[in-house]
């Protein structure tokens, strides 16, 4: 007995070293400090210190099978209390935003967990969704499918989910389309089940990069009796030696809200200095920005920004941003940054916003 178990033992063992062989685990990670100094030029100013760190685990086998977690540590405001609390974590100072699985066999690609939820900054960018996918890539063309568990109950029948589809294609060297369309079903609410989407259209003619893009939410989304909503844009930007301009105009009408990662700095971009979260925010509006990123060396780079928005509800009147960043490679993977911005209300209001920041990434 004694022999088969040492047996069946080294069998395992042996099984297990096989196993671990015809495996990869690749870590990599980013972290950044801050220093943000809001409302500079009012009686509220304020300034706060932050960090954070996260680590990105990617195990690859050579069967198509592969696993990825990023996990997050400390990405928190300083104020030495040894325990950050984070809204949604509590007192938890480590937890993973990202963990899915997956396999890979030819064109196709399935996975499942919490995965990225990203087409464009436009409509949807750097928010995280429960899911199950499964995507068809080859010769230029991706068709994938998704279902999103929103909300799942065991007690009433309030579930939320939804159903997406995503068609990419590569029409020329020149040129590519992408088109995201999904359907919410919502058993909590009654009539607010819809579509929305989102289509672009990428061009580089001759230097010259154009894109167009144009989304719309179903009304009962957004309420029993709401009117569909619409947003879209179109930009153009061109390299002229060191200097890249970019002219981006762009409306929203009847309630559509544009993801708070597009935009500039003090309009959308998500950073921690933005006092306009999101395009759109303040109803139906028109916007027409200029922007430029001059390389003064390999390292060092300068971004201008010009933004004025025309908003029809907003009590506060028309919107202006003047902004600008500075950015220098310190040493290859780091990067120490600052941005300084000015955002002002029809002189109804006016506030003065920067930051300094280092980012690292291995």
């Amino acid at each position: 007995m004694k022999k088969v178990i040492c047996a069946v033992a080294a069998f395992a063992m042996i099984a297990g070293v096989a196993t671990v062989a015809s495996a990869k685990v690749d870590l990599s990670g980013d972290g950044r400090f801050r220093l943000q100094m809001k409302d500079m030029t009012g009686d509220a100013d304020y300034a706060k210190w932050d960090s954070r760190f996260r680590i990105v685990a990617k195990g690859n086998t050579e069967s198509g099978v592969y696993g990825l977690a990023r996990i997050q540590i400390l990405s928190s405001t300083f104020d030495n209390s040894g325990l950050y609390s984070n809204s949604g974590r509590g007192d938890n100072n480590i937890w993973a935003d990202q963990a899915y699985v997956g396999f890979k066999k030819g064109a196709y690609n399935v996975s499942a967990g919490r995965q990225p939820n990203n087409f464009t900054k436009w409509f949807r960018y750097d928010e995280r969704s429960d899911r199950f996918k499964a995507v068809y890539k080859a010769n230029g063309t991706v068709l994938a499918y998704t279902y999103d568990q929103k909300r799942e109950t065991t007690t009433a029948d309030e579930d939320k989910y939804v159903h997406g589809i995503t068609y990419k294609q590569k029409l020329s060297d020149s040129m590519n389309m992408g088109v995201r369309a999904v359907y919410v079903m919502d058993d909590m609410l009654a009539d607010r089940d819809g579509a929305k989407g989102s289509a672009y259209l990428r061009m580089n003619l001759g230097g010259n990069k154009i894109a167009v893009e144009q989304a719309y939410i179903q009304g009962d989304i957004l309420g029993a009796g709401h009117d569909d909503a619409y947003g879209g844009y179109a930009s153009w930007s061109a390299s002229f030696g060191s200097v890249t301009p970019t002219v981006m105009v762009g409306y929203t009408m009847d309630g559509y809200k544009v993801d708070d990662d597009f935009g500039w700095i003090m309009i959308g971009a998500a950073w921690g200095i933005t006092e306009y979260k999101q395009v759109g925010q303040g109803g139906d509006t028109v916007f027409v920005g200029g922007s430029a990123d001059v390389a003064l060396s390999e390292q060092l780079t300068l971004q201008g920004n010009l933004v004025y928005m025309d908003v029809d509800d907003l009590s506060k009147g028309d919107v202006y941003e003047i902004s600008g960043k500075l950015s220098y490679e310190v040493v290859k993977g780091a990067n120490l940054s600052f941005k300084l911005g000015y955002l002002d209300y029809s002189e109804v209001d006016e506030v003065v916003n920067g930051v300094f920041r280092l980012d690292v990434g291995f």
